[in-house]
């Protein structure tokens, strides 16, 4: 279901199902419907703003909102790993904060299933 369809399908939500949002220095949105981690690559040496939203089937917000804002610093040109290899130390932050906030969601959405 598109995005801008965003809370037009309510028949298509179920308790404690969804996805999350992802949104990285207001680039286009990131839907992400796996349980595996996401990475984003391409990321440049700077100051940067992640959002990240658990959101219902048919991409409206839960009901309170699950929603985290986080600003972080990369500092090198290699901060994300290529396919299949080791993390660098300077990237570890990034993907710590990433998979926290992936293992913070799974857990949000098996809370909302009990």
């Amino acid at each position: 279901m598109p995005v801008a369809e965003a809370g037009k399908h309510p028949e298509a939500n179920r308790p404690g199902e969804g996805h999350v949002h992802f949104v990285l220095d207001l680039q286009p949105l990131v839907v992400w419907e796996k349980g595996a981690p996401y990475t984003f690559t391409g990321v440049p040496p700077g100051e940067h703003q992640l959002m990240v939203e658990l959101v219902q089937n048919d991409h409206s917000p839960l009901s309170p909102p699950v929603a985290r804002q986080i600003r972080f610093r990369t500092t090198g040109a290699q901060m994300l790993p290529r396919a299949g290899a080791a993390p660098s130390p300077n990237g570890a932050p990034v993907l710590l904060v990433l998979a926290i906030l992936l293992m913070t969601a799974g857990g949000l959405m098996r809370r909302r299933r009990g």
